[in-house]
């Protein structure tokens, strides 16, 4: 069996994954898929598809509800205990703090439901302990065996990028693949291996075994009996892959996207008038202009313009509208229809328990994961027993103030979906509702919300004087609190 070979669960969830990836990512990548993500009309020639796409709106309510979840998981501190405060600045081997760490992390179980964290030793004499984080994408195989009446992991293959400068020229670098595959060898000793592809000779393209990034690491001198991968899912911390938890929101987001190029395609045709002509001779040319006449000596001969109605594009249009209410009840975590009579405290609290629980299981998966990784950190680092039993990490829980109602919440997050309303403004309002931690500015958290999401852009800065629903939506504020009670048509 080759190296690269991969899990059955893998090859059932990989198509999952790449599509939350994608529509996470948003317009460009979707489009870049073509027809894997809007099937071509029939008879549509190449060009023709093209301009199809083109027309199309994609819709960025996935990427918008990831980040709102975000915000909502880090609007306040996480708690920490660890004996080793510095080592906290530098977590990962490309410089990543703990704050960062713990984003990227919770990024990647919402987006996919699915990472893992290695906790390797650089090859320095100080044997500097870190964390590496893998996508699902690149956990391409697994396996496990039982110990003492315990399955733990056995073996995990990792699909990993190097460079290597181009022969014959020094100033390109070729990206190559190999596999970074973690073994415990008679079934208590760690291994790590590395397999590549020889470049020439009788074996060339073939995987094999690079000697020199053999290794057996150790911690304190001695070797360790087991492998320091940590899996994470959405709900759990087993090897088992999950459904995605945003696969239903990311289902209907690709749904509205190729209604809307139906839609867009029947505009663009009503928009559109096409001549016709009975009579003419068919081997003339006829120009259409002010200046132009066509004339013919047939008596019977006429001319007119077709033209569609569109009458049919208004069912198109209702059904984009309920695709976006149902994302923005999905994103918000809304699962019913608020309810408009005043409800016991404990009554909406229970309710709402509820409609949170998916993002509070990542929350609590993610944090249980974390903890785990530093104290693999801490004793690689020489903690004593007393320390590690010391170690906690937890992110937040509470991601919004009670007084918050949720019709108000699952609307801000509508607003922000549709682009009503900016990130600004969508932060100025979790901000006013207690829902960004104390002493945090909007563009404190901008920059954290951009930093994790690779550089994508953010709105302009927000004022004090900011509305805090634009266009169609208004807030309407408490008169004796002065917090917002609720959101109205404008």
């Amino acid at each position: 069996m080759p190296v690269d070979s991969q899990h059955s669960q893998y090859k059932k969830r990989i198509t999952q994954w790449v599509r939350c990836r994608d529509v996470i990512e948003g317009s460009d990548a979707v489009k870049e898929r073509k027809t894997v993500y809007l099937p071509a009309l029939s008879g549509q020639e190449p060009t023709e598809y093209d301009a199809y796409m083109m027309r199309a709106l994609f819709y960025g309510a996935s990427q918008r509800t990831v980040q709102g979840l975000l915000g909502a998981t880090f609007r306040k501190d996480y708690n920490v205990e660890y004996p080793f405060e510095e080592q906290l600045d530098n977590i990962t081997s490309d410089g990543l703090n703990l704050e960062q760490f713990s984003r990227v992390i919770v990024r990647e179980a919402l987006t996919t439901g699915r990472l893992g964290i290695l906790v390797d030793a650089d090859s320095t004499a100080l044997l500097r302990p870190y964390a590496a984080i893998y996508s699902a994408e690149n956990i391409v195989n697994w396996n496990t065996t039982k110990r003492e009446g315990q399955f733990i992991l056995s073996l995990v293959v990792l699909k990993e990028t190097y460079s290597e400068q181009k022969e014959g020229d020094a100033f390109v670098l070729e990206e190559k693949t190999q596999y970074r595959v973690l073994s415990l060898e008679r079934g208590t000793r760690y291994k790590q291996e590395v397999y590549r592809k020889h470049q020439q000779g009788t074996h060339a393209d073939q995987w094999a075994v690079d000697p020199r990034f053999t290794v057996y690491p150790t911690r304190s001198g001695v070797p360790l009996d087991f492998i320091p991968f940590q899996f994470v899912n959405s709900t759990d911390l087993t090897v088992a892959a999950q459904k995605p938890p945003l696969m239903d929101l990311v289902e209907t987001n690709l749904s509205h996207y190729r209604s809307s190029a139906d839609l867009e395609h029947g505009a663009h045709f009503t928009a559109l008038p096409t001549p016709w002509l009975a009579g003419f001779n068919p081997d003339s040319t006829f120009k259409i202009g002010s200046g132009v006449a066509w004339v013919t000596e047939e008596l019977q001969a006429k001319a007119g313009m077709l033209e569609y109605t569109g009458q049919g594009l208004e069912a198109l249009e209702k059904r984009l509208d309920k695709k976006e209410q149902m994302m923005a009840i999905l994103g918000a975590r809304i699962l019913e229809e608020p309810k408009r009579s005043v409800e016991a405290t404990d009554t909406h609290r229970l309710r709402r328990s509820g409609e949170t629980g998916a993002l509070s299981a990542i929350v609590g998966t993610c944090s249980n994961a974390i903890e785990n990784v530093l104290t693999w950190i801490a004793q690689w680092s020489g903690a004593t027993d007393a320390q590690l039993e010391d170690i906690e990490f937890d992110l937040n829980n509470d991601f919004y103030d009670i007084e918050m109602e949720p019709q108000m919440l699952e609307k801000l997050m509508g607003a922000l979906q549709t682009g009503s309303i900016s990130q600004d403004t969508f932060l100025w309002n979790l901000k006013v509702g207690e829902v960004l931690p104390p002493g945090r500015t909007i563009d404190e958290e901008k920059d954290l919300i951009n930093s994790e999401s690779g550089g994508l852009e953010t709105p302009t800065e927000a004022t004090d004087n900011v509305t805090p629903i634009r266009r169609s939506l208004n807030v309407v504020y408490d008169e004796k609190t002065g917090r917002p009670s609720r959101i109205e048509e404008a």
